[in-house]
């Protein structure tokens, strides 16, 4: 094998590990929904959103990534989570 598909390779784990970690957080957040449906809260948490955005940044800070980057990413997901929660709580 060439070096150029090692890399390659590599990229592609890293690709499907991330779609796991998607799926999984995806997951979490439908277990959330109905927590909130049963405890009769709102759908969106605003200060919790930017939690985790503060969070995520600094991280990624820390690992001398672009944070603007993981930001929009995470935005995203979060996104995504929303919409899987609202699904749930309809």
């Amino acid at each position: 094998m060439n070096d150029l598909k090692i890399a390659r390779d590599h990229i592609d784990q890293i690709d499907a590990t991330l779609v796991e970690l998607i799926a999984r957080r995806i997951r979490i957040a439908e277990h959330i929904a109905d927590i909130k449906r049963r405890e009769k809260l709102p759908l969106s948490h605003p200060s919790r959103e930017e939690e985790v955005i503060r969070n995520v940044r600094d991280f990624a800070q820390k690992l001398s990534i672009s944070p603007d980057l993981i930001e929009e990413v995470m935005k995203v997901i979060i996104k995504g989570s929303k919409e899987s929660q609202a699904g749930r709580l309809s």
